[in-house]
C-alpha cells in the first residue's frame, strides 16, 4: 500500500505517514501533469483526509502514469507534491447573475476564503 508523508490537518501531527487507500484523477495540466484527490488515513489519529496531489516535474511521472499511484511501493512523496487538502474552502461557489461585467463576475467565482474552486485551480476535471 502506498504511503504519503504530510502534516495531518485533523490531529496536527507534523510529517506523519498516511496510508493511501484511494485516488481519483481530477485534472491534467501541461498535457502531462496529473492532479489527484487521494483518500488517506493518518497513522497517528486514524482519521481520514483527502489530499490534493500533483505529479512532480522532478520525478519519473511516466512511471506513475504506467503503474498508477495505488500500486507504487513506498512513499508517494518521491513522485507527487502535496498541494492542499479538501476542506470547506472547496465548496461550490455562488452562480453570478446574468449580464454583469467580467470583473464583477470574477468576484462571484472566488470562494469566501479567497481561493478559486478546485476545478478552476487545477484545470478541467474529467
Amino acid at each position: 500500500m502506498p504511503e504519503l508523508v504530510a502534516d495531518c490537518p485533523r490531529c496536527g501531527s507534523r510529517r506523519i505517514t498516511f496510508d493511501v487507500r484511494a485516488a481519483k484523477t481530477i485534472g491534467i495540466q501541461y498535457g502531462w501533469q496529473n492532479w489527484y484527490e487521494t483518500f488517506c488515513i493518518c497513522r497517528h489519529c486514524g482519521r481520514a483526509t483527502i489530499f490534493v496531489l500533483s505529479e512532480s516535474v522532478n520525478s519519473d511521472y511516466e512511471h506513475v502514469h504506467k503503474v498508477g499511484i495505488l500500486k507504487i511501493e513506498g512513499a508517494l512523496n518521491n513522485y507527487l507534491n502535496v498541494e492542499s487538502y479538501v476542506s470547506i474552502k472547496d465548496q461550490a461557489t455562488v452562480v453570478p447573475p446574468e449580464h454583469i461585467p467580467n470583473n464583477i463576475e470574477a468576484v462571484f467565482k472566488e470562494e469566501k476564503a479567497g481561493t478559486l474552486p478546485i476545478f478552476l485551480k487545477y484545470g478541467k476535471c474529467p
